[in-house]
């Protein structure tokens, strides 16, 4: 019975790394149209902040669509185009990359 009960719990802790390992590469792979780093677009600038914490460097400025913020990391940049939601996200970090391996740096070659 004590045996029976370990095992589950064994069992319960397994799976709950399992999925807490998952749950950390998921959020740093690529999804086309979607997000990158954790981040989705449509996220506010505090739940962005949240994800990946302070950015290294903010800037601000207006184009032809308005005012924009863009929050800088070692990985990533995200922009804000109207200052609210994530509408934009680029990198040009070799170790972001989508699920199938494609990322920066990816030659035609290799998409082929």
């Amino acid at each position: 019975m004590l045996t029976s009960r370990l095992s589950r719990l064994g069992l319960g802790v397994a799976i709950a790394l399992a999925a807490l390992v998952s749950a950390q590469s998921a959020s740093a792979v690529i999804i086309p149209q979607k997000g990158m780093a954790g981040v989705r677009l449509g996220m506010t600038r505090a739940k962005v902040r949240a994800v990946l914490g302070s950015p290294k460097t903010i800037f601000k400025g207006k184009n032809e669509f308005g005012s924009f913020t863009s929050f800088n990391y070692a990985r990533v940049q995200v922009s804000f185009q109207g200052n609210q939601r994530v509408t934009n996200l680029r990198t040009q970090h070799r170790e972001e990359k989508t699920r199938g391996g494609v990322g920066f740096g990816t030659t035609e070659r290799l998409l082929r």
